[in-house]
C-alpha cells in the first residue's frame, strides 16, 4: 500500500492533446513490512519510505474521458526496489472542467507496482 501525491503542468498542443511535466511523491507503507522481514538493511533506509520522481507524458482527451501516459524517473529512492524508470497509464473521467477521478497503473518495464485511485483538481 502506498500514498501518492502528484502535481502536473499540462502544455496544450491542440484541443485534444497535451504534453505534461510533473512531480510524484510516493510514501510506500509496504516498505516497513519488508524492512521488518529483513529484506532491506534498516540502517541504510533510516526510516525513510519516501520516493520522489519527475515524469514526462501525454494527455489525450475524448469528451469527458481522458487518457494519460507517462514515463518517470526517481530522483530519490532509498530502497531501490525497482529500476529508476517507471511508467504510469491512467484513465480519467472529468466531472467538470476542474474536477476528475480515475484509475492508474504504475509499472516498471512490465512489472506492475501500484494501482492508483485518483482524484484531481485542475487549476485554470
Amino acid at each position: 500500500m502506498a500514498g501518492v501525491f502528484s502535481a502536473y503542468y499540462d502544455l496544450g498542443i491542440n484541443s485534444r492533446t497535451c504534453l505534461n511535466l510533473g512531480y510524484d511523491f510516493i510514501y510506500d507503507y509496504s516498505a516497513k513490512a519488508e524492512i521488518r522481514r529483513g529484506t532491506y538493511d534498516k540502517k541504510l533506509v533510516n526510516g525513510n519510505y519516501m520516493r520522489h520522481g519527475v515524469a514526462l507524458g501525454f494527455h489525450y482527451f475524448i469528451s469527458k474521458v481522458s487518457f494519460v501516459g507517462q514515463c518517470g524517473f526517481y530522483v530519490f529512492d532509498p530502497l531501490k526496489r525497482y529500476k529508476p524508470l517507471y511508467q504510469r497509464y491512467t484513465v480519467k473521467y472529468n466531472f467538470t472542467d476542474a474536477i476528475g477521478a480515475g484509475i492508474a497503473l504504475k509499472a516498471h518495464f512490465g512489472q506492475a507496482e501500484l494501482v492508483e485511485w485518483t482524484i484531481g483538481y485542475t487549476l485554470k
